[in-house]
């Protein structure tokens, strides 16, 4: 989907993963009354070359999603995501100050870990022939709750639409940023009552999703 807040009521509030692929480069029309296609064809992409590259990588990604016998997630590298918000907002929270970030940390190691655990056993899984569709329906099944179950019912603090405990519209920006949300949303504005319950809770949710990896580690042993 598109770029800034287009995915986030998906993302968000739903819990569901979300994908966005684009061209960088400057785009000083958007959102303008110059954002048409007199602009497009004459400025932004004449011969609508970028527009045939983007579809075609759509339609690849479409193909790898649909055919593929496990969903192709990788969650070392979303682990390695969540240790960086971490580190980002510390880094300008000064969370460490205030709180005890060490549980925290060491649940995003453990998810790390099994995620590290979980890809090569399925590649082998895979080559080796022994993935049964039964076996890898309810391994897609597990892999799909992870993004999901990062919902907090209840939502953020002060933003009870935003569930997705990591994901969220930061303070006095308009577009969609990523972040720590949770914990984010509790420190931004300096409450830190919310911080410390917060962060209990995406902490109780990281460890929740190492189970599920861990538990598709044993599914395709």
């Amino acid at each position: 989907m598109g770029i800034r807040s287009d995915h986030t009521v998906f993302l968000n509030h739903l819990g569901r993963p979300t994908v966005c692929l684009e061209f960088d480069g400057q785009y000083g029309v958007c959102h303008s009354g110059y954002d048409d296609h007199y602009w497009m064809t004459h400025f932004g992409d004449p011969d609508f070359q970028y527009h045939i590259v983007i579809s075609k990588l759509w339609g690849l990604l479409a193909l790898r999603l649909a055919n593929a016998e496990v969903l192709p997630y990788d969650f070392e590298a979303y682990a390695a995501s969540i240790h960086d918000f971490l580190a980002d907002l510390d880094s300008k929270s000064k969370l460490q100050q205030h709180l005890d970030l060490v549980p925290l940390n060491a649940a995003i190691e453990d998810f790390q870990q099994a995620a590290q655990d979980l890809n090569p056993a399925v590649g082998k899984a895979l080559a080796d022939g022994i993935l049964t569709p039964d076996r890898a329906r309810r391994l897609n099944e597990s892999l799909a709750q992870v993004e999901g179950n990062w919902l907090n019912a209840g939502g953020i603090p002060g933003r009870p639409w935003f569930r997705h405990l990591l994901y969220a519209a930061r303070y006095a920006v308009y577009v969609c940023a990523s972040g720590a949300s949770g914990v984010d949303g509790g420190g931004g504005e300096g409450r830190l009552e919310d911080c410390e319950r917060t962060g209990g809770v995406v902490e109780g949710g990281i460890e929740e999703r190492y189970g599920v990896v861990a538990k598709s580690c044993v599914e395709v042993a």
